[in-house]
């Protein structure tokens, strides 16, 4: 190899981009038990957060409404009331969303929680419950 040839290989070598030295990053996961969490949440668009709280609010109602193969209901009567305090309030849907929105960017270790737990928080506030 000549000197032009060598000058070559070591300034390649020296340029060379070396990732596999580098530290390797986790990916981080957009569910928390099969449920988009606030990482996804985040990529997400507005009227996509408005419809995603609308299908789950409406999982919610038919999941109360289903039976077992005996006719025992899923949720019992004396719980439905309960459940509906937990996912309904006089917010909009769209108002809902934004209030995910806060809990999850006001507080970043609330990335991991589950969508479904960020409405129940924000539905459960705006019912008066304490923080």
């Amino acid at each position: 190899m000549n000197t032009r040839g060598r000058g070559l290989v070591f300034t390649l070598l020296l340029l060379w981009p070396l990732p596999a030295r580098a530290p390797a990053q986790t990916a981080m996961p957009l569910e928390t038990t099969s449920m988009p969490n606030g990482r996804f949440w985040s990529h997400m668009s507005s009227l996509d957060k408005g419809v995603w709280v609308w299908g789950f609010q409406s999982g919610v109602i038919a999941a109360m409404g289903s039976s077992t193969d005996d006719g025992k209901y899923l949720v019992p009567e004396s719980s439905r009331l309960e459940v509906v305090r937990r996912y309904y309030s006089n917010l909009s849907r769209d108002e809902i969303a934004k209030g995910a929105d806060r809990f999850y960017q006001d507080t970043p270790e609330n990335a991991p929680v589950a969508a479904g737990f960020a409405v129940q928080y924000v539905t459960r506030k705006a019912n008066g419950a304490a923080q």
